[in-house]
């Protein structure tokens, strides 16, 4: 999360948040750090206080000094979402990440007694779907990204994975209408435009429109590696399934196909 005088920039994991935050590093010095320190004195509405500080740090974290602002953020498709996220690898520490304490371990470990090493259809089904999880026991399957979204961007209180489905749904599709999305796909001339639609003179943004890529420093895809050869029709279908609100809350997603 950064903390501008402007705005509010929300960073969604996987989705070129790292190229935005080096862009508005460059606009506002000082702020990244700024806002961590921010963040840690505020205590979130039901969040632990030691994600306060998080650069991934929800709606519901944005200090009141900041509430009143325009909230930006990046948004990219679910399905390169999740090929993004599969080849970061985080989930590959199992249980010894904290970030994944509530999956149901000794179920994944028995199910895939080669873990780590999951096939990316594995993944889907362990990590993109919630079924493995220890708090939804018995739940429709519902995508990730869009318990992700739905929980990022709502005011407090947000929905969370244990939510009711259509809570969920609610939250992503009807509450996130302020938000002013980048798309990921179109980063450079997104982040230039929305930066003019909430007043930073064209001559300091001009910058952004040559600027080069800003990767994560793990992680990541040769140019061959395209997310659409991570997929076959069923790990397509079961995204299209999963992440229905996602894409109907971001139909340029939907529109879509292999």
């Amino acid at each position: 999360m950064i903390l501008t005088d402007d705005f509010v920039f929300l960073h969604p994991p996987k989705t070129g948040g790292t190229f935005v935050a080096a862009m508005l590093v460059r606009l506002y010095p000082g702020y990244g750090r700024q806002a961590l320190g921010l963040l840690r004195r505020e205590r979130p509405l039901g969040r632990p206080a030691r994600e306060g500080g998080h650069k991934h740090g929800p709606r519901c974290a944005i200090p009141a000094s900041h509430a009143h602002l325009p909230v930006l953020a990046t948004v990219r498709s679910p399905f390169e979402t999740y090929v993004s996220a599969y080849e970061f690898r985080e989930w590959a520490h199992g249980r010894k990440n904290p970030e994944f304490s509530r999956w149901d371990w000794d179920r994944v470990e028995r199910d895939f007694p080669h873990f780590p090493d999951l096939s990316f259809a594995d993944y889907i089904r362990v990590f993109a779907a919630v079924a493995y999880r220890t708090d939804t026991p018995d739940r429709p399957e519902i995508g990730w990204n869009t318990v992700r979204y739905a929980n990022q961007f709502t005011i407090a209180p947000s929905p969370t994975v244990t939510s009711r489905t259509q809570d969920i749904v609610t939250a992503l599709v009807e509450r996130t209408q302020d938000v002013r999305f980048i798309h990921t796909e179109n980063l450079n001339r997104d982040v230039y435009d929305a930066l003019g639609r909430v007043g930073v003179p064209e001559a300091r943004r001009r910058f952004i429109l040559d600027a080069a890529k800003v990767l994560p420093t793990k992680g990541g895809r040769t140019p061959e590696q395209t997310w659409r050869s991570y997929y076959d029709d069923s790990t397509f279908d079961a995204v299209r399934r999963m992440d229905a609100a996602m894409l109907e809350r971001f139909p340029e997603y939907s529109r879509l196909s292999l």
